[in-house]
């Protein structure tokens, strides 16, 4: 049946594994997860000791493997291993881009494709290709002092999102008249304004969904209209979007370690 609620990238990962290891083979996904979990662990260590030296690889990789929810989900059935293996992917290939003088614009194209990919894993990147982008181009043009160098690396940054992202925006528009990646996109708008509307009227998240009405004319969902209301109050969007990051990193998919405490 025709959904749109998660990317495409992690079921036609599973739709592979079952076709070339058999349908319902749930051991060879998580099997290969955790090969993608050390390929992310070897990266990472490249990475830290490019950065600190031969101590910061060894301390960097063990922080990583020995993290337990970076162990429960390599071994679940959850796109969190191949997102984290396609976005440190990214960052190495950024890494060798910039390693290079001039700056290499094919390594950059892997960038944006890992990015992508990432994307294609998760909705959390959605619009990380954006800022990679610019960052980039003005990475490049402080480096190189050219505009040339500016365009050419935002291009081959962005191209791979605008090609193969926009491909599955027009996929969604053409079978429901909606132009987003994603049915999640939408709802993250609407819960971040439930958040505030909380806040704002000193009810709970729940209890918020009553004065959608009144803040937001009903069209919770409507990206243009959730933004209007994040400018019309931007103190408490700061406020609910720092909560928010603090509980992601203090407590993070705190509803799946209940069954272990």
């Amino acid at each position: 049946s025709f959904s749109m609620w998660r990317p495409p990238g992690y079921p036609s990962f599973i739709a592979l594994i079952f076709g070339v290891f058999g349908r319902d083979n749930w051991l060879a996904i998580v099997a290969i997860q955790n090969v993608a979990s050390f390929a992310t662990a070897l990266m990472i260590a490249w990475l830290a000791r490019l950065l600190g030296g031969a101590l910061a690889a060894v301390v960097a990789t063990a922080l990583y493997l020995t993290d337990f929810l970076t162990f429960y989900y390599t071994d679940a059935i959850l796109s969190d291993s191949m997102f984290t293996l396609m976005l440190v992917l990214s960052i190495v290939m950024f890494t060798q881009a910039f390693r290079r003088t001039p700056t290499s614009c094919t390594y950059l194209l892997y960038a944006g494709i890992s990015l992508t990919g990432a994307t294609y894993f998760r909705l959390a990147s959605v619009y990380l290709s954006y800022v990679s982008a610019c960052l980039a181009g003005v990475f490049a043009w402080k480096r190189e002092r050219t505009n040339v160098a500016l365009v050419k690396t935002v291009i081959a940054v962005g191209l791979p999102w605008i090609i193969l992202g926009g491909a599955w925006y027009v996929r969604n528009y053409e079978a429901v008249g909606d132009l987003t990646f994603t049915s999640e996109q939408n709802e993250l708008f609407r819960q971040r304004s439930l958040h505030m509307i909380a806040s704002l009227e000193g009810v709970s998240k729940v209890e918020a969904s009553n004065y959608l009405e009144k803040y937001l004319g009903g069209h919770g969902k409507n990206a243009a209209v959730n933004f209007k209301f994040y400018e019309e109050h931007p103190i408490v969007f700061v406020k609910s979007a720092v909560t928010d990051v603090a509980l992601t990193l203090f407590s993070p998919a705190q509803w799946h370690l209940d069954r272990y405490f």
